[in-house]
């Protein structure tokens, strides 16, 4: 297959801190690339690279000529008065008759049978279906996706499926959702400190490349053993003092140096993967076993009925996934668990000063103007956990956040990143 994209040893870094280094990828006409990594790798970055939004610090970026390339990025920002037919006619421009009949026939192509609903009042998963007309219109070669099954229900998620697995063209999308990743990509690659060259590509899907990764961890594994039992008999040659030494070439001495910092950074590699975010929510020291009771809870918004005579009870270390159409109250639920809502019928009882934090999957309360340290810790150093008095750093570091990120803005955080942020 023809290759339509490439990035040569790319690599990039915001400040202080390396997003990635060294990467070499490309996309082939026809393939669904998808790109996975920890928070904070770069997934995104280097879309927005590839797009040719942003440039590397170092490398280079070759694509086929006159490549028509579409970026769709996790938010879709359009006016909330605006109609999904005046988005999609305003990324044409031109002739406005000629672009809304492309806008229809690309809307339509997605799913649409109405277009004058305003964008506001759709749900997540047909607000990501005008923005990827608007790149369907351009009939682009390839579609960059930045986490398309953010915000979407499951039946979303499945349009979306087929929509890339039947697309005439090629697709490299981030994504963390494994199943996505599973029924969709015929290739995948990984950001991740791992890895020699900062990233790890397989043919295949999920299962294949979780399988080859195993298999490419231990051999790593393996090669830092037995480089350091060679590090180890270099050590005893040169403690044997300068006359043993002059018996020896200049290049013995050279290759013991390459050797030791070839294991230091083998060992910083398999480190890597060790490291995972440090908080303990089961240990809540409560005697009762109930934490939140819901009976015959009823709730509507304006003339909609999203839901009645509902029961739960969460307990502690209970895990609960929700999951639902948009628009069947999900959001609504957890606005009652933390009582920011009150039920229409029904009662929820909460166990004595239950304390409820909850991530918004839209992050409206971050302040992307301030620093990460003061959106931890407002006021001072310290921070209280459990009421254990801990120093702001030791704290991120729970969120996997270095010392250096403290003085980074919020809004310069990865998407990943700025949901484990308000974790205090």
């Amino acid at each position: 297959m023809a290759n339509l994209l490439s990035a040569k040893t790319i690599s990039k870094s915001y400040s202080t801190r390396d997003l990635f280094q060294g990467v070499t990828m490309h996309i082939e006409e026809g393939e669904r690339l998808g790109v996975i990594g920890p928070n904070g790798s770069g997934k995104s970055t280097l879309l927005r690279i590839l797009a040719g939004m942003e440039s590397p610090d170092e490398g280079e970026i070759t694509s086929k000529r006159s490549l028509r390339i579409w970026y769709v990025p996790q938010e879709s920002v359009f006016p909330p008065e605006s109609t999904p037919l005046q988005v999609v006619v305003d990324s044409i421009g031109g002739d406005e008759i000629s672009a809304e009949v492309a806008a229809s026939i690309a809307l339509s192509r997605l799913g649409f049978d109405r277009f004058d609903q305003p964008f506001g009042e759709l749900s997540g998963g047909w607000q990501k279906r005008v923005a990827m007309a608007c790149g369907l219109v351009h009939d682009p070669e390839v579609m960059l996706l930045d986490e398309p099954t953010n915000h979407l229900d499951l039946e979303a998620v499945e349009w979306l499926e087929r929509f890339v697995l039947t697309a005439n063209m090629s697709m490299l999308f981030v994504t963390h959702d494994r199943r996505f990743l599973e029924n969709c990509a015929s290739r995948i690659l990984e950001l991740a400190p791992s890895y020699p060259d900062g990233a790890f590509e397989v043919s295949g899907n999920y299962t294949e490349f979780v399988r080859r990764k195993e298999a490419f961890l231990v051999s790593q594994e393996a090669e830092e053993s037995a480089l350091a039992n060679k590090v180890r008999r270099d050590t005893a040659w040169l403690r044997q003092g300068i006359q043993g030494r002059q018996t020896r070439n200049k290049t013995q001495v050279q290759d013991t140096a390459s050797r030791r910092a070839e294991l230091k950074s083998i060992s910083n590699r398999n480190l890597a993967p060790i490291k995972r975010a440090g908080i303990n929510f089961d240990a809540v020291g409560r005697k009762t076993n109930k934490l939140l009771v819901m009976h015959s809870v009823e709730k509507s918004m304006g003339k909609k009925l999203l839901f009645q005579d509902l029961d739960l009870e969460l307990t502690p270390g209970r895990r609960i996934g929700l999951v639902g159409p948009n628009g069947s109250g999900k959001t609504t639920l957890l606005r009652l668990i933390d009582g920011e809502l009150l039920p229409d019928n029904g009662t929820i009882k909460r166990a004595d000063n239950l304390r409820v934090v909850t991530a918004s999957q839209h992050r409206l309360h971050l302040d992307p103007s301030i620093t990460l340290q003061d959106t931890l810790c407002p006021i001072g150093e310290m921070v209280v956990y459990r009421g254990k008095e801990m120093h702001v750093s030791g704290w991120a570091d729970r969120f996997l956040f270095s010392k250096e990120q403290l003085g980074t803005l919020v809004g310069s955080l990865s998407g990943g990143e700025q949901l484990l942020g308000p974790c205090h």
